[in-house]
């Protein structure tokens, strides 16, 4: 089913992305693991986060390289694409995992805390979607288009976050648990519909 296809995972040096790209490379897509290497919060780099699951990867029998470029970043975004169109030749899919977390109460939160969450899970999506849409029309392949988004980093607390909520208005609205199970298993069946169209 992903046997030879080229997939980019966002947030793919540890926890839930960690996952797909290992999973991915099992079934034989090559995988472009982004990831910038930075804390929960966002803050810091280090690239060696990519560096090891690409070689987890490798390791397991599968193809992977590492992309250590910002997801929140318009030219970085490009970046992500290009990467995988270098070592590649092509992309087929693209899973928007990346996120952050700033576990911060409404009236403590700052406009740094608000901007970084926005500009990872909503601004990383669109810009690295929309990187990779300029590709898969130029492949003249695929008959419509879907991206995976997945809730990234959702905070463990009772009381709503408006960043969170705020970050994820314009892609899948989760408003229950179920809503979400639903709404994300939805997402990848589209995503592997589009897959087979190849």
């Amino acid at each position: 089913m992903l046997q030879g296809k080229v997939m980019v995972v966002t947030g793919a040096g540890n926890g839930v992305g960690a996952e797909i790209a290992k999973l991915a490379a099992s079934c034989g897509a090559k995988v472009v693991v982004n990831d910038a290497g930075v804390t929960t919060s966002g803050e810091g780099r280090d690239p060696t986060v990519a560096d090891r699951m690409v070689e987890g990867i490798r390791a397991a029998g599968g193809t992977a390289v590492a992309s250590v470029r910002n997801v929140a970043d318009w030219d970085d975004a490009h970046g992500i694409v290009q990467d995988a169109l270098d070592a590649f030749g092509r992309i087929d899919a693209v899973v928007n995992n990346a996120g952050i977390l700033r576990d911060v109460i409404f009236h403590k939160m700052t406009a740094d805390d608000w901007n970084a969450v926005i500009n990872v899970h909503l601004g990383g999506a669109f810009y690295v979607s929309r990187a990779a849409a300029e590709h898969f029309r130029k492949q003249h392949r695929l008959t419509w288009q879907e991206m995976l988004l997945l809730p990234q980093a959702e905070p463990q607390f009772e009381a709503p976050s408006p960043y969170y909520e705020a970050s994820h208005y314009e892609t899948p609205h989760y408003r229950t648990r179920w809503h979400k199970v639903l709404v994300t298993t939805f997402r990848l069946i589209a995503m592997l519909l589009v897959v087979f169209s190849l």
